[in-house]
């Protein structure tokens, strides 16, 4: 070989060597930018939570970049759900017992649950001619031109329950009990009394706070009938690879001013 075609093939050698490590390069680095798998939060939600509940994932999603998708129904419908291996990332129940349950009596749950607002409840009527004089409970209840009275379901409904307790308080469950009808869950007691399928309705006071419903009839909050709120992380959310995104969302709705203001907004105490 001469010396020049020895340089030659060394300057070949060199050239390909170099282009080889070129287009390596891109890949290298492409694989070092990618971003994270984007993550949608899974949040089961007891059915009066709604409005609220969408209203701060939206408010999460502007601070965070992380949305959320929502399930809802009645709390104990859901807590059963997940206890049997339903894969949410979040929990929001109408009342402490059902995510105390998941807490205490399952594997679904991480850490504690925590309280996270207390609802009121409202009778609520399409009939703008009603006097909803709390004052007089039995007479407006036992009136002849109410013939239907709905509620949510009390088994499985923190709100149905506190509704059936008032109406024992005051006497009047076994006068009405004839005329009650039974939602699955708030919504559709709600859809009950839109529908004009019942004339009155007792539901969560966020529901009537709520800018789709607000200024549809009328209502009146039941003075000294409340529910403490209660949320969790879940167990799937490791699974779900959400982990840390589901302990951010629940930080801010127990945390952050912007969130507590939101729920004051929707009548929670």
């Amino acid at each position: 070989m001469t010396t020049i075609t020895f340089f030659r093939t060394l300057l070949l050698v060199a050239v390909a060597t170099f282009m080889a490590s070129c287009s390596e390069q891109p890949a290298e680095q492409a694989a070092e930018t990618t971003s994270p798998p984007v993550v949608t939060l899974k949040i089961a939600g007891a059915a009066s939570t709604q409005f609220c509940m969408e209203e701060l994932a939206a408010a999460f999603e502007k601070k965070t970049g992380i949305k959320s998708e929502f399930t809802f129904g009645s709390s104990g419908k859901l807590s059963t759900q997940i206890a049997q291996g339903a894969p949410y990332d979040l929990f929001f129940s109408a009342n402490m017992r059902y995510a105390n349950y998941l807490q205490d009596s399952s594997e679904s749950a991480l850490g504690q649950s925590q309280k996270y607002a207390r609802g009121a409840m409202v009778l609520w009527s399409m009939d703008t001619t009603l006097v909803l004089d709390s004052t007089n409970w039995n007479k407006l209840f036992t009136d002849k031109k109410i013939e239907k009275i709905a509620i949510a379901d009390p088994v499985s409904a923190p709100v149905g329950q506190l509704a059936k307790q008032f109406l024992n308080d005051k006497g009047i469950w076994e006068k009405v009990e004839s005329k009650v009808v039974y939602g699955s869950s708030i919504a559709q007691v709600n859809q009950y009394l839109t529908s004009n399928l019942a004339q009155l309705a007792l539901t969560g006071l966020a529901v009537v706070k709520a800018d789709e419903l607000k200024g549809i009839g009328k209502w009146v909050e039941v003075p000294g009938y409340f529910v403490d709120q209660g949320g969790i992380v879940l167990k799937a959310s490791e699974t779900n690879g959400s982990l840390e995104q589901s302990k951010a969302f629940m930080d801010f709705v127990l945390n952050d001013p912007e969130a507590r203001s939101i729920m004051e907004k929707h009548g929670y105490k």
